[in-house]
């Protein structure tokens, strides 16, 4: 879809419950993950303070993995106080949020969690000094069809685009503790930089 297609989209799928402030929205898979960049900036301009997204469907099902996996996750995300005139539907988010989302298609991000710690990693969590190295020998690697390691992958996905460990997790089928423990060595090897409140990472968030 071109973008005027695309704006005219939001405007004939908007939804308006009677007891709610915002619209929603609901854009399928199919049409949600090719939406470009550029795209996604001017449906957030457009609508960013008016309407909310309502998760595509693969979304939804990351995070009913997520739910099962790690349930005080999941409540810190989708289980607080719904403020009065919205719904208390799971999975609605701001539509200024899509950018981010359709980044490398990394969807919504897991980075503002309160209750629990957070672990969302960007290119601005590398040590400079000690990261290039190791990039150059896993791309030389990678390039060569040489297997790398989980923790190889980790860093190759974090520079490639924002991802937390969740993601991660789900994407490669690795489990949540295992790759908590890969961030750790990672941190204790100077390689990365950690910070778990929401106060403290916001200089590691890319859109920031």
């Amino acid at each position: 879809m071109t973008t005027p297609e695309l704006l005219e989209y939001i405007h004939r799928r908007m939804e308006q419950p009677p007891t709610m402030v915002h619209a929603i929205v609901s854009i399928p898979d199919e049409i949600f993950w090719k939406i470009t960049p550029e795209q996604a900036k001017a449906l957030a301009e457009a609508f960013g303070t008016t309407v909310f997204l309502r998760l595509p469907e693969s979304e939804i099902k990351f995070f009913e993995w997520l739910r099962r996996t790690e349930p005080a996750v999941w409540e810190d995300l989708w289980g607080m106080d719904i403020p009065d005139g919205e719904s208390d539907e799971p999975y609605l988010v701001g539509m200024g949020l899509l950018p981010e989302m359709v980044q490398e298609a990394r969807g919504f991000p897991i980075c503002d969690l309160t209750t629990q710690s957070n672990f969302y990693f960007s290119i601005k969590n590398f040590n400079a000094e000690e990261i290039k190295p190791m990039i150059d020998a896993i791309m030389y690697r990678m390039e060569n069809k040489v297997d790398v390691s989980p923790k190889e992958l980790f860093l190759m996905e974090v520079r490639r685009a924002g991802i937390d460990v969740w993601r991660f997790s789900y994407f490669y089928r690795i489990p949540v503790e295992d790759v908590k423990r890969i961030v750790a060595e990672l941190v204790e090897d100077g390689v990365l930089r950690y910070a778990s409140s929401r106060e403290d990472m916001s200089e590691f968030l890319e859109w920031e």
